[in-house]
């Protein structure tokens, strides 16, 4: 642990709380502390700097130390003075937390504690990916050195790459399975009823192998983004459209690969299969034949799949509806004689759907929710109880939420217009008092999304202080008050005052936000609710 700090009190703490689990460095002096950055770079565990030593860290020593890797996998804690905000972040200093001086000894412990074990598991998952891609070259080199058959070639790497995807991806691992087989069964057809795009044995076999690279570029894909369990926001989902060429563009690194029909057939794939016939699609906007056909097949059989597959936002669509959906349009424009060839091999379709199902034992659990899990398991308290005691400490659970509740339908169902419990363990929403479509027109999933929307109605003015303030990353366990004009789903424009109030549970951290609104009609605003005094 690197320390650079003057004040007495905080050594003694910090001494006392991490001395028998670090090795820690302290120093006042701002050259020391830029020396010992980079001497222990490889192995200090967690940097924690006051405010005015990293002042003095220039941008060009940052930039030095930053290229020295010493904040790659080190979490930097920065020490303010009490009373001193960090609002306007001036420094150059990348840091991941703050702490007030003097430093609190349950605050910072926590702190530590959290961040390391998060950039340890950072870590490790960077690591993990690292080794699949450092496979995936080092398999290709030694292929394309013992000069093999195309076919071997082309079924290596996508075992790899398929592993990458599938580490990363929500979906599960049966999911490349049915689009190989729903595009194998769709060519077939169209070779028979269609001879014009000249589909022989050889090119169904090698488009349908390269159908399984279609979400390759899912890999360039963030987490927060990938693995979002609601709704994608517009923004987020300009980003996930991107996979498409980022999809392409790992393809064009992998030298290994010979540029022959196959790449071509992966390429397309790749690039196109979220393109319309009616040139509604993306990336590039494409129309009627100008969508490589083998793109167009893939991009039904990866539709039927979408629908048919229970996902974390959404149950599973019965064949039949899945089926009238494509037909409808409902996602998205095929031409007729896709249309035609997917008439053509329904039965089989479902008949596949059936024999390659998702079955529990096949979803991959997370790195990091196993990891929360396993914590949880060792924390339970529970376990550890007797039975009377167990007993008694349900009865205390039960009489304490009948209490939370009722004093929930005191603060918030009188006098208020509308109230939403968000229940942050289940990430779910409930509608107590009114209608949220009534101001954001439809009815979001969770906190985030209701705060996002909620901000989309503000006067302009108002949007930037409203996600300001009701952010789940600024909330605390305090109320938020906020008052501002809004514009509800009628156009109407109208004064009104948000209310927050999280509700903890017993270690701390914020199970639920009770959200109410007041429409305040012609009063005047009261600025202290402008504030974070109230």
């Amino acid at each position: 642990m690197l320390v650079g700090d003057n004040l007495e009190m905080n050594k003694i703490i910090l001494s006392e709380i991490f001395g028998k689990e670090y090795e820690i460095i302290y120093t006042s002096n701002i050259e020391e502390f830029l020396h010992l950055l980079i001497h222990y770079r490889d192995e200090a565990d967690v940097i924690l700097v006051n405010q005015y030593i990293a002042k003095s860290l220039s941008s060009e020593k940052i930039e030095l130390l930053e290229k020295l890797n010493v904040f790659k996998n080190t979490p930097v804690i920065l020490i303010l003075d009490q009373g001193h905000s960090n609002k306007k972040n001036t420094l150059a200093l990348p840091f991941s937390d703050v702490v007030h001086s003097p430093v609190n000894p349950y605050t910072v412990k926590q702190r530590v504690q959290n961040l390391t074990e998060l950039f340890s598991i950072k870590e490790t998952l960077e690591n993990q990916v690292q080794q699949q891609m450092k496979k995936i070259f080092e398999q290709n080199e030694a292929l394309k050195n013992k000069e093999k058959k195309i076919n071997s070639i082309n079924n290596d790497m996508l075992d790899v790459l398929s592993m990458v995807i599938e580490y990363r991806d929500v979906e599960s691992g049966k999911h490349i399975r049915r689009i190989q087989k729903f595009t194998e069964e769709l060519l077939r057809t169209l070779a028979v009823k269609y001879p014009k795009y000249n589909i022989d044995e050889e090119k169904i076999a090698l488009i349908t192998s390269a159908s399984s690279m279609h979400d390759i570029g899912k890999i360039a894909i963030p987490d927060s983004i990938l693995l979002k369990p609601g709704r994608l926001t517009p923004e987020e989902f300009q980003v996930m459209k991107q996979h498409t060429s980022k999809g392409c563009e790992i393809l064009e690194q992998i030298d290994s690969v010979e540029k022959n029909d196959y790449y071509k057939y992966c390429h397309d794939i790749c690039h196109y299969h979220h393109e319309k016939w009616d040139g509604l699609g993306y990336p590039e906007g494409l129309a009627g034949d100008d969508i490589p056909i083998w793109a167009q097949v893939v991009a039904i059989a990866d539709c039927y799949d979408a629908l048919t597959s229970k996902r974390s936002y959404k149950d599973a669509f019965s064949h039949e509806r899945a089926v009238e959906m494509i037909r409808d349009g409902a996602c998205g424009a095929f031409s007729d004689e896709i249309l035609d060839c997917f008439s053509m091999v329904l039965p089989k379709f479902k008949a596949l759907a059936l024999k390659y199902a998702d079955k529990d034992t096949d979803q991959k659990e997370n790195p990091l929710q196993k990891y929360i899990n396993d914590r949880n398991d060792k924390d339970d308290i529970y376990a550890k109880m007797s039975r009377n005691d167990l007993i008694e400490k349900i009865e205390h659970q039960k009489n304490l939420i009948k209490e939370t509740h009722q004093q929930d339908t005191d603060v918030f169902y009188a006098g208020t217009d509308y109230v939403f419990e968000f229940d942050l363990s289940h990430d779910t929403m409930h509608e107590r008092k009114g209608q949220i479509k009534d101001i954001c027109g439809y009815t979001p999933k969770n906190y985030e999304e209701a705060v996002n929307m909620l901000s989309e109605n503000c006067v302009e003015d108002y949007k930037n202080e409203f996600l300001r303030k009701f952010r789940l990353k600024n909330i605390d366990t305090k109320t938020v008050i906020f008052e501002c004009l809004i514009r509800f789903s009628s156009d109407e424009i109208s004064n009104v005052r948000f209310a927050a109030v999280p509700i903890a549970d017993n270690n701390n951290k914020i199970s639920k936000i009770f959200f109410s609104i007041i429409e305040l009609h012609d009063t005047v605003f009261n600025n202290i609710y402008r504030t974070s005094k109230k």
